[in-house]
């Protein structure tokens, strides 16, 4: 028998300590994000938030297709080694 204040989260409903991850993973990828060299900052922005293609972007920035596909392969490896020892404790 449960308790009257025994309450389990429906699974579409994060628990409080599941809200505090998804904050400080977003705060963490935020500032990995911030810290890119300007001129990568705008592309990945608009890959990783807005979900652009990668003719959108060069559309947006006035610059080619392979630019944005430059700044986005410049701009992985940062992220990947700003964000690895955060990744390997959710993994």
């Amino acid at each position: 028998m449960k308790d009257e204040y025994d309450y389990e989260f429906p699974s579409n409903i994060e628990t409080p300590e599941e809200y505090a991850e998804r904050l400080e993973k977003e705060e963490r990828v935020r500032d990995a994000i911030n810290s890119l060299p300007s001129e990568d900052l705008k592309a990945v922005v608009y890959m990783i938030m807005y979900g652009y293609s990668y003719s959108e972007i060069a559309k947006k920035l006035g610059i080619s297709k392979t630019a944005v596909s430059k700044r986005w392969e410049k701009a992985k490896p940062i992220l990947r080694e700003l964000l690895k020892d955060y990744e390997s404790q959710y993994r």
